[in-house]
């Protein structure tokens, strides 16, 4: 994955190569495609899309590669891992994604592994074959707390799996993690309570695996997204002027925020002031 710290929308792209099989007056190949839908189970959409593509490509449809690679390079899916960086040196970057579920939450560490704790030169492009994708590559060894500093921001619908999702987002070795409501369907009758997102995230830690050590989490609870995104802002500011000093301290960088556990929570976002103009471009 790449990031670019300039753009708006959406600041990161994947590179895949697509093994496609032989169809009908034409052998196989590969497709090379840069896409703004990332992480590792995007792959798996990415690769089926074009397999329908080439379906109907069988019969008659005019779809050449180039057309399909453009495609999806201009496909966009707004708050499903949606990354933008705020501005100047010390503006942290922010991750929207309406993940909900814990297999949603599971996909969502991955991509974020892969895009932020992974800066180290990368191995090569992930292989997708049609219909099916690559399984993506092991960040073991990665340890929880790696990487810049994630301040997690969660809301979510009070019907929801909770444990489940903060036990796969507990992964991610967050230094703060915020936990606020946003308004489902209009109103606060069915958002889940701060406290109670809070008792989940807790209580996950205390039922973990002994080989899953908790990180040291600073826990905060706000009553609006409004009032967790500037709490959050404030706590990675923080963080940065903390760390140790010394020749070979290294500066952590501004951090990232993570709004996640409902689209609900993501559509708030986009009404902040912050970061309404750079999520709609």
């Amino acid at each position: 994955m790449t990031l670019d710290p300039s753009a708006t929308v959406q600041a990161v792209r994947e590179r895949l190569r697509l093994e496609l099989l032989p169809e009908a007056g034409a052998g196989g190949g590969a497709l090379d495609v840069t896409v703004g839908l990332v992480g590792p189970h995007q792959a798996a959409n990415v690769a089926t899309a074009v397999a329908t593509a080439r379906v109907l490509r069988a019969q008659g449809w005019q779809l050449p590669d180039e057309a399909l690679a453009r495609g999806l390079s201009e496909a966009a899916l707004p708050g499903r891992f949606q990354v933008v960086k705020m501005p100047g040196p010390d503006g942290p970057w922010v991750v929207l994604d309406g993940a909900h579920t814990p297999d949603s939450a599971a996909a969502l560490v991955a991509a974020m592994q892969a895009a932020f704790l992974a800066r180290t030169p990368a191995p090569s492009s992930p292989t997708a074959s049609v219909p099916g994708a690559a399984p993506p590559p092991s960040n073991a060894g990665r340890g929880p707390g790696s990487g810049p500093p994630v301040a997690l921001l969660l809301a979510m619908a009070e019907d929801k799996e909770h444990r489940g999702v903060v036990a796969e987002l507990r992964r991610l070795g967050p230094r703060v993690a915020v936990f606020t409501r946003v308004p489902i369907a209009g109103s606060y009758q069915r958002a889940a309570a701060p406290g109670t997102l809070a008792g989940h995230w807790q209580a996950a830690a205390m039922l973990a695996p002994p080989t899953q050590r908790p990180v040291r989490c600073r826990e905060l609870l706000q009553a609006s997204l409004g009032a967790a995104f500037d709490k959050a802002l404030q706590e990675l500011r923080a963080l940065r002027v903390q760390r140790p000093a010394g020749p070979g301290a290294a500066d952590p960088g501004p951090g990232v925020v993570l709004i996640t556990g409902s689209l609900h929570a993501v559509a708030e976002a986009h009404k902040l002031p912050e970061l309404g103009p750079l999520l709609r471009g």
